[in-house]
């Protein structure tokens, strides 16, 4: 896939402007604690076109010549795609997608540090390993060259995934995609290991270390959520011109969304959350947008609030439930 000839080790002159941050600020409610973080951000706004301020951390060292140029040619490529038939739709959908499997993610690291926290580790290698995947599952869905296909890229094996993630990261930097390359193919290794061999020693010595530290695989996630979003808004500036489409969605497309085949049960599974989301979006939407609004509160909040099981709790067992605090949401991707 194309990416730009330029020096990819630039380290970029012009920290987050100013002006900038107290309209990052508004947009994102960050509790205190973010607000250091975030003097050490930036916007790449003035190269990627889109309509709101994005506060990135991981990305926030590239260089302006590099960021220019991958902005150029992305733009070029979405507005190829502006032109295919049922452009909008797909591309509404690939978003909503995209930012489901990040908050995925999100959940599953979440889920993993409390799982440590409590010796639960045999839980450890399958969460982190598909905490890697679904980011990068999103990234995939962010490339214009990667077909759609009615939904079947959602199928994608977890090789190409990882193949695709990593030539496209290589764009972006080469030393990130292979620190990706490594990280990814030792959380499989884990996570294969506790699935099928199951060694005696559990997670111990050698196949311990064999593990991805979990803070390098976060920001392996964060950096390829930023990676996701530099796409989106590149994406959302190709189709801000065209307005909203003159027809309705297609049925069809939007139940491929929503709608989940179980050949086990010989019926399909239904997700109402999502297919009143989806609904609410294309009336005040109908066009895509970047993931940072694909994410909308509600959505967000649903999504994290859906794995909230402490109502049905006993008496005096709240502490030993898994809740997805606020203080998570933001692991990967400023949700909050």
């Amino acid at each position: 896939m194309p990416c730009p000839s330029v020096n990819i080790h630039l380290k970029s002159t012009f920290p987050a402007p100013s002006s900038l941050l107290p309209s990052i600020f508004h947009h994102y409610r960050f509790p205190a604690v973010m607000r250091t973080r975030m003097m050490r951000m930036t916007s790449w706004l003035r190269f990627t076109h889109a309509s709101t301020e994005f506060p990135y951390e991981s990305l926030a060292t590239l260089g302006d010549t590099l960021v220019k140029s991958y902005c150029e040619g992305l733009r070029q490529r979405f507005q190829k795609r502006t032109k295919l038939a049922n452009a909008h739709e797909e591309w509404f959908f690939r978003t909503h997608v995209a930012v489901k499997l990040i908050l995925s993610s999100t959940v599953m690291l979440s889920s993993a540090r409390y799982a440590v926290k409590k010796g639960l580790r045999m839980v450890e290698p399958y969460l982190s390993y598909y905490a890697l995947l679904n980011t990068s599952r999103a990234l995939v869905l962010m490339i214009p060259e990667q077909e759609w296909r009615d939904g079947e890229l959602f199928e994608a094996t977890h090789q190409k995934v990882r193949n695709v993630a990593a030539d496209q990261l290589r764009c972006v930097s080469t030393e990130k995609a292979t620190e990706y390359r490594d990280l990814v193919q030792r959380a499989l290794l884990s996570r294969e290991l506790f699935s099928y061999r199951f060694p005696a020693e559990g997670l111990k010595g050698d196949i311990a270390r064999s593990l991805p530290d979990f803070d390098q695989t976060v920001s392996m996630c964060r950096y390829i959520g930023e990676v996701a979003q530099l796409h989106s808004e590149c994406l959302e500036a190709a189709f801000s011109s065209l307005g909203r489409p003159m027809g309705d969605f297609s049925e069809d497309a939007l139940r491929g969304v929503f709608e989940y085949e179980s050949q086990h049960l010989g019926r399909l599974l239904h997700d109402s959350d999502d297919y009143q989301r989806l609904g609410s979006a294309l009336v005040k939407v109908g066009r895509p947008v970047s993931l940072s609004l694909t994410a909308t509160e509600g959505l967000v909040e649903d999504f994290f609030g859906a794995w909230d099981f402490s109502e049905d709790a006993l008496e005096g067992e709240d502490e030993d439930r898994y809740v997805p605090h606020t203080n998570e949401w933001d692991l990967i991707f400023p949700f909050h």
